[in-house]
């Protein structure tokens, strides 16, 4: 899990597997096996990249280059190389995705997002605002920088929120 602290606002990002097949114990993702592998490789990502959002980039340059439709080995490259990703940190992303780490990583995550309250997640991705889960907040997962200016609870409102115009940013005590 990657948690974001804005000052004030604290947002979590988790790559999230939708249920465990309760026959055979497999992870199922909301989009199917791909999906799956991405999440699992992402989760890698953010235990193998030290410090607490410096995996973020990483994450955004790949999420960016899937949107693209780029595959995603040449995604993955792709990304290495424009963020200078040492081949020791590409090597050990690659032991955890291999090696079941990535699939455990993934059920401690299931488990974080199953004990999340007051609302209980019934999609992916759900977002975590302050560690706190409300299913009328999920929508605003999609403008992030609104997300922050709403959820913010500090005395100085971050220059961000003061310069979007017309936003519908309000501060949240």
């Amino acid at each position: 899990m990657v948690t974001l602290e804005y000052r004030s606002a604290l947002l979590a990002f988790c790559p999230q597997i939708l249920h465990i097949d309760p026959i055979n114990g497999t992870i199922v993702c909301q989009h199917g096996r791909e999906e799956c592998m991405i999440n699992r490789f992402e989760s890698c990502v953010i235990a193998t990249i030290p410090g607490r959002n410096a995996p973020l980039p990483y994450i955004y340059c790949l999420e960016k280059q899937i949107a693209a439709r780029t595959k995603f080995e040449d995604a993955v490259n792709k990304c290495y190389r424009t963020l200078k990703i040492s081949k020791q940190i590409q090597n050990a992303i690659n032991v955890c995705v291999v090696s079941g780490l990535g699939d455990r990583l993934q059920l401690a995550a299931a488990k974080r997002t199953d004990q999340i309250y007051p609302d209980k997640h019934d999609h992916v991705p759900w977002m975590l605002f302050s560690n706190v889960s409300l299913a009328r907040a999920q929508s605003i997962q999609y403008s992030l920088p609104s997300s922050i200016c709403q959820w913010y609870n500090g005395d100085k409102m971050p220059r961000a929120c003061n310069q979007m115009e017309h936003s519908s940013c309000v501060k949240n005590n």
